[in-house]
């Protein structure tokens, strides 16, 4: 009987789990699709449409450097994370508070990458004037929303 309710709970966890990730992307999808950083690529189309300047080329590809090493370094902490959660939601073995500890962290990790992304952004305002800017965020956020 045990067994049986253990089972029915780690089911009702992965059903919500699963039913909150969902949700999640659906509400959260397109600012986590704008604000993460340009790649290479979108760097590239986006510097020659901008006709940033020498310094402003240089600052911009620091930037993106220091912003890809750190964000990799979150997004590969954030998988462990979740496939962590995932283990522990699936063994009945595993207690409530633990599941609970493991949501928070991969919550936590989540925030920390958002903050990051919002930093980024921050810091290309230091480097871009006002027209720039908006121009690159209009080009940036219709290119990354069409996908």
């Amino acid at each position: 009987m045990r067994s049986l309710k253990i089972g029915v709970m780690v089911l009702f966890l992965s059903v919500v789990f699963a039913i909150q990730v969902n949700a999640q992307r659906r509400i959260w999808g397109d600012i986590i699709v704008i604000l993460r950083p340009p790649t290479l690529e979108e760097t590239r189309g986006i510097t020659k449409q901008l006709n940033l300047t020498g310094e402003q080329k240089k600052e911009m590809k620091n930037l993106n450097q220091k912003y890809h090493d750190d964000l990799l370094s979150l997004k590969e902490k954030y998988q462990i994370i979740y496939n962590d959660l995932l283990e522990a939601v699936g063994n009945p073995n595993v207690k409530m508070g633990t599941v609970q500890k493991k949501a928070k962290k991969l919550n936590d990790t989540h925030e920390k990458i958002l903050e990051k992304e919002i930093e980024y952004w921050n810091d290309i305002k230091e480097i871009l004037d006002p027209e720039q800017y908006s121009k690159m965020w209009n080009l940036f956020t219709n290119k990354r929303l069409k996908r």
